[in-house]
């Protein structure tokens, strides 16, 4: 590995590949989304994760070469699984099919990152069915 934070990202992206379930079809977008953001914030919260994730992305934050490698095998992962999940809800009529799903992605993953790098409050199981309903809220149509 050429650098520390190299080993860190192929013990990390080892690890957790073994671990990551892939996208499960629960039926819904808010089940998807649950078993997708749980096992996240689960594996993030626990051992070193949170403050490894931390060194990692300031890392990518001044060397562009890792930073293009921590998205490719750490960030893009998670992304695509969200896209399944997101396109699948459009499939199934649960969303608009012109929904952002970038954004969406970005809406959902966010506000973990937050609590997860700033650490001002827990990372819970809770906190992210919260942020999952009222993403919702702001994307499914009303009834």
């Amino acid at each position: 590995w050429p650098t520390k934070e190299s080993l860190a990202l192929d013990a990390l992206y080892t690890e957790w590949a073994a671990v990551q379930p892939g996208p499960r079809d629960t039926g819904t977008l808010r089940g998807d989304l649950l078993a997708m953001l749980r096992p996240w914030a689960r594996l993030a919260t626990s051992k070193p994760y949170g403050r490894v994730i931390g060194a990692l992305i300031t890392e990518a934050q001044t060397d562009p070469e890792f930073a293009a490698e921590y998205r490719r095998r750490v960030v893009e992962p998670r992304r695509d699984q969200a896209r399944a999940v997101f396109r699948r809800a459009i499939d199934r009529g649960e969303i608009a099919p012109d929904t952002r799903i970038e954004v969406a992605i970005d809406l959902v993953y966010g506000p973990l990152y937050h609590r997860l790098l700033h650490g001002h409050a827990p990372l819970s199981d809770r906190f992210v069915r919260d942020v999952v309903d009222l993403a919702l809220a702001g994307i499914q149509p009303a009834r």
